[in-house]
């Protein structure tokens, strides 16, 4: 597993079934009505249902082992409500070269 922060990992058929591919981005909803965004990855060795993050995600969501999470794609007009760092980004993206 990757030691990045703003990265998770799913069962490849959990992806297919969701219709995610490796490196989109996705919104992860924990408790008390916490969210944040990281990139999903494709894992082998995760079991099918289950979602692996590290310590610094589980802490921002709120969540512990074994808690329930849910998991949707960001769409551009999520991007928009992100803030500062959603704006910088599609600033860079439009940016001429």
């Amino acid at each position: 597993m990757n030691d990045d922060n703003s990265v998770v990992a799913l069962n490849l058929q959990k992806m297919d079934e969701l219709q995610l591919f490796r490196g989109d981005t996705v919104l992860i909803k924990g408790k008390k009505r916490k969210d944040t965004v990281c990139i999903v990855l494709a894992d082998e060795f995760c079991e099918e249902g289950k979602i692996r993050m590290n310590k610094v995600v589980r802490k921002n969501l709120r969540v512990r082992l074994g808690d329930v999470v849910s998991v949707h794609q960001v769409s551009f007009q999520i991007c928009l409500f992100l803030g500062k760092f959603a704006l910088l980004s599609l600033r860079c993206l439009s940016a001429p070269t």
